[in-house]
């Protein structure tokens, strides 16, 4: 069975209501491009993975100019299809903290782990948020109820290693996602530190077997 990263993100200075979508849409016309298929669970649903790679084009990056993005609040980011939030443990501890809860009971009612298949092929086994049956993120309601403890995933889009692998990968999410290439322009300088800040908190995984 498989499930698609939900690419759960806004603006990346966190402009908006709480209404605005905290994940990104899955393509749908260039799925073939930049998704790759990933096992979930034992079931055997059908969906794709987004992979967040390990680095970008070497040389100077096409976004260094600034790249354009403001969230047009459709929140099909955050809803509809089967999707992926990854966790760290930074986003952990936010989200306890906003559900005024431990750890332990936040990870028991909100939480979930997902087997997915890496860039090398290696089967990795992460924290994720859970679903409702309609694959609604379970923390949408009307918007999103965490919007200021949301996920790194979530603050950082669209600014990930795997959108901006080259301006092809891109414009392959402009497509899906009407916020991209309207609207405010984030400097290169502020993309890098989205970057850099994804690095530094990884996501939760275990060893399974």
């Amino acid at each position: 069975g498989e499930i698609p990263e939900r690419s759960k993100g806004a603006d990346c200075k966190s402009v908006g209501s709480a209404f605005q979508g905290s994940n990104p849409c899955l393509p749908k016309q260039n799925r073939q491009v930049w998704k790759t298929p990933v096992s979930a669970g034992g079931s055997r649903r059908v969906g794709f993975f987004l992979f967040i790679w390990d680095g970008y084009t070497m040389g100077t990056p096409f976004f260094s100019g600034g790249l354009r993005f403001q969230c047009q609040k459709c929140s099909a980011c955050c809803r509809f299809d089967p999707g992926i939030v990854s966790l760290s443990e930074n986003d952990l501890d936010r989200l306890a903290a906003w559900a005024g809860m431990p750890r332990a009971v936040f990870l028991e009612r909100y939480c979930r782990w997902v087997s997915v298949v890496s860039p090398s092929g290696k089967t990795e086994t992460r924290l994720c948020l859970q679903e409702k049956p309609d694959y609604d993120c379970i923390l949408w309601d009307n918007g999103c109820t965490a919007y200021e403890a949301r996920p790194l995933q979530c603050r950082s889009f669209p600014f990930w290693e795997s959108v901006l692998q080259n301006e092809s990968s891109w414009n392959s999410m402009a497509a899906e996602c009407p916020g991209i290439n309207c609207g405010n322009l984030h400097c290169g300088e502020e993309i890098s530190g989205w970057l850099e800040k994804r690095k530094d908190e990884p996501f939760i995984t275990r060893q399974d077997g």
